[in-house]
């Protein structure tokens, strides 16, 4: 991806995975991704994830599992009063992390938890739309009528609607063709039964990454199937977070 700087207010600009088993998660997602963890670098044990040299995540110890993607804010103070003003509550912050940033964690209307995060020095992703990177994120909301405007009012979104109907409800941030995050409305979804955040990854070949998931401990929720963004299959890792995989269309 980009450079932190380089990124418009609301989009994704870093990842963390709340783990309550680090070397569990660890060993799945480096098995399923090839991803590599930095030694610790807290006294809680958080360690920085890598795709090769490029920064792509950070993984925590916490209690509860599931994704915390950071949306890019221009003052994290102000978001945090967002958050309240709008229907969310805030878990933490802003807390100031040295140089790199001010990181706010929430929860929106819906209860899906989400960051927002002031950039410092910190370049957030390095790699995009390559086999372990990230490359899409979706909130899977069961309130999208709340879901829509807070996001807009906290992070700043400019939401842009791919259909509006009770078969399929959605809402990006930005232009629809470069676009990397968006909202969809869950209601009647059978993924999850709460409101999450969930990443998209790319891989080189999605039937053999779903087999490599079940290797790994993870489970699928559904078989890989072909979509005008590329083959998708969604799972969730041996703890229960949910996540899906891509294997995106051959450029021409």
């Amino acid at each position: 991806m980009s450079a932190a700087v380089d990124r418009i207010v609301g989009e994704p600009i870093w990842l963390e995975l709340a783990s309550s088993d680090p070397e569990r998660s660890l060993a799945f997602y480096g098995g399923l991704l090839g991803w590599k963890a930095d030694p610790p670098d807290s006294l809680d044990g958080a360690a920085t994830l890598r795709l090769k040299r490029d920064f792509v995540a950070r993984l925590v110890p916490m209690p509860d599992d599931g994704w915390i993607v950071y949306l890019k804010v221009p003052d994290a103070g102000a978001a945090a009063a967002a958050v309240v003003a709008n229907g969310g509550r805030v878990e933490r912050g802003p807390s100031p992390a040295g140089d790199l940033g001010v990181l706010v964690i929430a929860t929106d209307p819906g209860g899906a938890r989400i960051g927002f995060w002031q950039p410092g020095t910190h370049p957030g992703f390095e790699a995009e739309n390559a086999p372990g990177a990230p490359t899409w994120f979706e909130l899977h909301t069961l309130d999208f009528p709340a879901a829509v405007p807070f996001y807009r009012s906290v992070a700043g979104w400019q939401p842009v609607s791919m259909g509006d109907s009770d078969e399929f409800r959605m809402v990006v941030h930005g232009e629809p063709g470069a676009a990397c995050v968006g909202i969809y409305d869950a209601t009647d979804d059978d993924l999850d039964d709460e409101s999450a955040w969930m990443p998209y990854f790319a891989v080189a070949d999605a039937d053999a990454s779903a087999a490599r998931i079940r290797e790994l401990g993870g489970a699928l929720l559904d078989h890989p199937v072909d979509t005008p963004y590329g083959r998708i299959v969604h799972a969730t890792d041996p703890l229960g977070t949910l996540f899906t995989v891509i294997q995106l269309p051959e450029r021409r």
